[in-house]
């Protein structure tokens, strides 16, 4: 079965997530600057086959765009130009990252190395993920 992809974008950093081979759970990955994601994706893609992205997409709480909704649309059609044979999926990502920094705290990782907001990101890509392949 191909594997789906979870992403968190950012200007600064983009979380990444993988599923397992049967979709059921979605593990984070790394965190990458922008400009080195589209090289990793092509990687995985090849190395997992993987079918889908998965792609958090930013909207107000009253369902409008944000400054981000404005980056993402501009990651996703370049992502469409590097993999034209993937399916891209925009998941509602609101409070991801709250999500994220409280499965941290629960799963007793110290104040210090929460801190690290790659780390953040990684889990708000799992999570997005997750919510993407539970919702099949």
């Amino acid at each position: 079965m191909n594997r789906i992809i979870g992403l968190d974008i950012g200007e600064k950093r983009i979380g990444l997530a993988i599923s397992d081979a049967l979709n059921i759970i979605a593990t984070p990955v790394s965190t990458l600057a922008p400009n080195d994601i589209y090289l990793e994706l092509q990687d995985l893609v090849t190395k997992y086959s993987v079918s889908i992205l998965v792609i958090g997409y930013p909207i107000n709480l009253d369902g409008n765009s944000t400054d981000g909704t404005i980056f993402a649309d501009r990651f996703i059609n370049n992502i469409k130009e590097q993999l034209p044979g993937i399916r891209i999926c925009k998941v509602d990502e609101r409070y991801t990252s709250k999500i994220a920094k409280k499965q941290l705290i629960e799963s007793g990782i110290k104040r210090k190395k929460r801190q690290n907001k790659s780390l953040v990101d990684q889990m708000s890509a799992a999570i997005i993920l997750q919510d993407y392949l539970n919702s099949q």
